[in-house]
């Protein structure tokens, strides 16, 4: 079986099991395709490890209190008007995507 390290990037993320699987981005940051087999082993997951059945509990409820602040899916940029910027284009016209 071929060996992957270095190959493709796992991101960290912040996931609840769904019938039995983990959603997962996956990135190949090379410029050919890679053919991964079906039940490869991408990433290792990690429940709370080092910590007591307390504090697993504890974060559990916080992350879920929060779970607002983290994107539900990869379309999920969010918003907010705390912070304001200019993007100087040097007369670029700019067209909004999307």
């Amino acid at each position: 079986m071929p060996d992957y390290e270095g190959e493709l990037r796992v991101s960290r993320t912040l996931a609840t099991v769904q019938q039995g699987q983990i959603p997962l981005r996956v990135y190949n940051p090379n410029p050919y395709l890679i053919e991964v087999p079906e039940s490869f082993p991408l990433a290792k997951v990690m429940q709370g490890e080092g910590l007591t059945v307390e504090q697993q509990h504890r974060l559990t409820e916080l992350l879920q209190l929060w779970s607002a602040v983290f994107a539900a899916h990869d379309k999920d940029f969010g918003w907010m008007s705390v912070v304001r910027h200019q993007i100087l284009t040097g007369g670029v016209t700019v067209h909004l995507l999307g």
